[in-house]
């Protein structure tokens, strides 16, 4: 679930910001880390290496990070075109 949201938010951010946004940029950057994780996920259970597991669960941090600066991004960029929006309502 958590994956396809976050394809989806990056789709949408590359049909209304282009491929050279740094929202896109980021959501490119998260789904791989996701990919990363999950695969580190199925070496950490099936090796039970404790420095597997100590770079997935440093991983897992990393992808937080990622996830929240995403959520950051899109919830000032929707505060700014809100205010923009407002801005031209006014003027006419």
């Amino acid at each position: 679930m958590t994956f396809g949201v976050l394809i989806i938010a990056t789709v949408y951010a590359a049909m209304e910001l282009g491929s050279k946004s740094t929202l896109f940029r980021t959501g490119i950057a998260a789904i791989a880390d996701y990919v990363v994780q999950i695969i580190l996920g199925f070496v950490a259970l099936g090796t039970n290496s404790g420095v597997v597991i100590i770079v997935h669960l440093t991983n897992a941090f990393v992808l937080g990070v990622l996830v929240t600066y995403l959520i950051s991004f899109a919830d000032s960029a929707e505060k700014a075109s809100a205010h923009i929006l407002s801005q031209t309502q006014t003027v006419r």
